[in-house]
């Protein structure tokens, strides 16, 4: 960059037998950065080394020269450099994550390694045999299932904890609890602070964290196998005993008010939350994870531990340890540390439902920008719906560069940066919505011709093409994405704690293979349909489509 797209690289130099541990903890913290993003001292780092080198360039007149010739000949500005710095200023830890979430992904990733002769040869047989270890579970006499995978081929073992919670267990007075509860959650125990924490697992070079979704919280650290007994006991410390001290939960609160604030100035963000807030109608899924500045004013360390004893409990959780364990071993351990947790009842049985969508509705939102934004909704089902694979493949086949919505919006017409699909996913029925972003002044021509490729999709479904393409994507990217320890522990665990079973990711890549043009054709015409569906338009302020 900055004239065309670029390439984003991580490179290291190490001992040809580290090549596999090294490439596997890179990609690790890569996950890492798109599942819980970067600290505010993380950026700002970032931010003055880049203000740094930037300005240390230019301390000679051969290097201020550079730069004025390097900005025209790649953006046609010569003040280029002065507006990118300014640029880097507005950056946030919530902009690092969504980036690497969106550009860090496995169907663009490229590894190349130069070995020394004759080392290649022996890692490449070790690949074409991958450990395929099953999955053994068990359960705890306080009611808490273990899920245990033994994969020796590294030294690194995962711990994850998922608990039933996230924005499906809050309400209006309390929307964004679970996320500040998160935040909170390793800044200290009746035992330790939250620099003993950290301090611990830094140390041992691993890593800990803890993230809220839809339907779910979790809690999850990375250690070398050595170390394993500190990560379970910080995990089991922070997860029966947080303190939520006064101090740290001032500040997070701070945090997540000026990320509430910070999602009123993001296009898509905006669209998104007008899409749920009439989908979703009365229902938690109306609200975002951060939820309100009110509501999160509103909510004190009485609430938090009151949420805390009710959700943190054993029926309401898995745990899986995966890597390179001694899974008969592991059962003590574990029973030494959480057997002592409270039973608890397992949430969200029954959840509550979303009033079902009887006619379509638009809704327009404006905003000081200079783009437009429109998304087009429809309701969905839950995670647990037979059709729920189907439209897994639906998303994939509409999402990438070579989906009909891409090639005909963007690439023949040219009237969109952006153009795809996603989806809102839980335990209650959902939404799958498509997203255009375009320029003002093309947002009317763009929706016409968004709602003309769907109804073509509704009635036709998708062509032998696209459905075989999509199959090959959608299983190579899980595929890549499983080959971790941390990827599997997270899936497998929310797959067992929603009722899926730990098995249920291994049985979708069979699923997925025998979905055929006449099924697919089934499913758009039964959730594309043009009689309840929602329009959002976010536009400049004073336009119109």
């Amino acid at each position: 960059t900055p004239a065309h797209g670029g390439l984003f690289a991580i490179s290291a130099e190490h001992d040809p037998e580290k090549r596999e541990a090294v490439t596997e903890a890179i990609l690790r913290i890569v996950g890492e950065i798109q599942c819980e993003g970067v600290t505010p001292d993380e950026v700002e780092k970032a931010r003055k080394m880049t203000l740094a080198s930037q300005i240390g360039s230019l301390a000679t007149m051969r290097g201020q020269a550079s730069d004025i010739g390097g900005n025209w000949n790649l953006t046609r500005n010569v003040q280029f450099t002065g507006e990118y710095l300014e640029a880097i200023q507005r950056v946030t830890p919530e902009d690092v994550r969504d980036v690497a979430a969106r550009y860090m992904v496995e169907r663009t990733l490229s590894v190349t390694s130069l070995n020394p002769t004759g080392t290649l040869a022996a890692a490449s047989r070790k690949q074409e045999t991958p450990n395929e270890a099953e999955v053994r579970r068990h359960v705890l006499s306080n009611g808490l299932t273990l899920l245990l995978r033994e994969d020796a081929r590294l030294p690194l073992v995962s711990v994850l904890a998922a608990f039933r919670a996230g924005t499906l267990a809050e309400t209006d007075a309390d929307a964004g609890i679970s996320r500040l509860l998160t935040r909170t959650l390793l800044k200290g125990t009746t035992t330790r602070t939250a620099e003993e924490i950290s301090g611990a697992i830094e140390s041992a070079g691993g890593s800990i964290g803890a993230s809220a979704g839809n339907n779910s919280v979790v809690v999850s650290a990375g250690v070398m196998r050595p170390d394993i007994g500190l990560a379970l006991d910080i995990v089991s410390d922070v997860i029966r005993n947080p303190t939520f001290p006064e101090a740290a939960l001032e500040v997070e609160r701070e945090a997540q008010q000026a990320a509430i604030q910070e999602e009123e100035d993001r296009m898509m963000t905006v669209a998104t939350k007008a899409l749920r807030k009439v989908l979703f109608a009365g229902h938690p899924y109306a609200r975002t994870r951060n939820g309100t500045e009110e509501s999160v004013e509103a909510i004190d360390r009485s609430a938090l531990e009151a949420f805390h004893r009710k959700y943190f409990v054993a029926r309401n959780v898995v745990l899986a340890i995966y890597g390179d364990i001694d899974a008969g071993a592991m059962i003590n351990e574990v029973e030494q540390r959480f057997g002592m947790m409270p039973e608890g009842e397992s949430p969200f049985d029954a959840p509550p439902l979303p009033s079902p969508l009887t006619e379509s509705a638009e809704v327009e939102r404006f905003l000081d920008k200079k783009q437009a934004v429109v998304v087009v909704g429809y309701p969905s089902v839950d995670m647990k719906h037979p059709d729920r694979d189907a439209l897994d493949l639906l998303d994939e086949a509409c999402s990438d560069m070579a989906s009909r919505f891409f090639v005909r919006i963007r690439e023949e017409l040219g009237l969109a940066y952006y153009v795809g699909t996603s989806q809102v996913l839980g335990l209650a029925p959902g939404a799958f919505f498509f997203y255009v972003g375009t320029s003002p002044e093309k947002a009317g021509l763009v929706e016409r011709e968004l709602l003309e490729e769907i109804g073509k999709l509704a009635e036709h479904g998708l062509t032998l093409e696209e459905l075989e393409r999509a199959k090959k994507t959608w299983l190579g990217k899980q595929k890549i994405e499983m080959q971790s320890n941390a990827a599997v522990a997270q899936v497998t665990a929310l797959d067992e704690l929603f009722g899926l079973g730990h098995a249920n990711y291994e049985a979708a890549f069979r699923r997925i293979e025998h979905f055929t043009v006449e099924d697919m054709r089934a499913i758009t015409r039964r959730y594309l349909h043009e009689k309840v569906r929602v329009v959002v338009r976010v536009l400049p302020e004073g336009a119109a489509v």
